[in-house]
């Protein structure tokens, strides 16, 4: 039990940190992820093997340290919403805690998935058509 209203301010203080740097981390994936759609949508079929290569090497490198950052925080932040659950401070039904956890770890899978694929799909178009 956390009796001293510091301790509990501080626990607030960390699990909102551990909050910012989900945000953070998804709101980065998202820009690298849309920043390689759009330079392999104008340039893709242009783009030379070792160069298609080197980006999607690059944004599934980008994309696995996005993952494991976020697994890392998710961790804390489900820690910390059990501790505040055992002190009766936390409001939102466990469903939406999961619901969201779950779905921004899909996103990233499946966004990334998707967009390395996007890429391969691209390259090889522009190897059917010759360029």
């Amino acid at each position: 039990m956390i009796g001293d209203q510091n301790a509990m301010s501080g626990l607030l203080d960390h699990f909102y940190a551990a909050l910012a740097l989900i945000d953070s981390m998804l709101q980065f994936w998202v820009s690298i992820t849309f920043a390689v759609i759009v330079a392999v949508h104008f340039v893709g079929n242009r783009l030379g093997r070792q160069m298609y290569l080197l980006m999607s090497g690059l944004y599934a490198l980008v994309s696995v340290v996005s993952l494991a950052r976020y697994i890392g925080a998710s961790i804390q932040v489900t820690h910390y919403i059990e501790v505040l659950r055992a002190e009766g401070e936390w409001p939102v039904p466990l469903t939406v805690s999961a619901v969201a956890g779950f779905g921004t770890g899909l996103l990233l899978i499946c966004g990334s998935i998707g967009t390395l694929y996007f890429m391969y799909s691209i390259r090889r178009s522009g190897e059917r058509s010759g360029a």
